[in-house]
């Protein structure tokens, strides 16, 4: 399970690290599988669902690279609530995934991912 934490009003970013578990090519590095290289695989839409709310790399809201990284800057939003736990959803496009996949599944642990708004400013 990832818990991270988007500090509202800030230039904060999570970074997450997508490994491809299939990908056992360099097991002493990588013994659990090599980062996803996003672009190589012709990634070119990713989209993030926080509650009800999605945001999208159009809007530079959440990017992604070769090395695996998946960007979620989200501190300067303002349409999520603050002190709420949300669940959340990564979907990508590629040209095998025309209408996208969700590379996570949230009723699985190993790939949850949760997402709380605080800021600290409004102690």
């Amino acid at each position: 399970m990832i818990d991270e934490t988007i500090f509202a009003n800030s230039n904060n970013e999570v970074v997450l690290i997508l490994i491809d578990p299939t990908d056992l090519s360099d097991p002493v590095t990588h013994p659990k599988g090599k980062p996803y290289d996003f672009i190589a695989k012709g990634v070119t839409l990713m989209e993030l669902y926080v509650g009800c709310v999605k945001f999208s790399s159009v809007d530079g809201d959440v990017t992604y690279d070769s090395s695996g990284k998946i960007i979620i800057k989200l501190g300067q939003n303002t349409t999520l609530a603050h002190d709420v736990k949300f669940s959340s959803f990564i979907k990508i496009y590629d040209p095998a995934h025309e209408y996208g996949q969700f590379i996570n599944n949230n009723n699985m642990n190993d790939s949850k991912l949760l997402l709380t708004i605080i800021d600290p400013s409004a102690c």
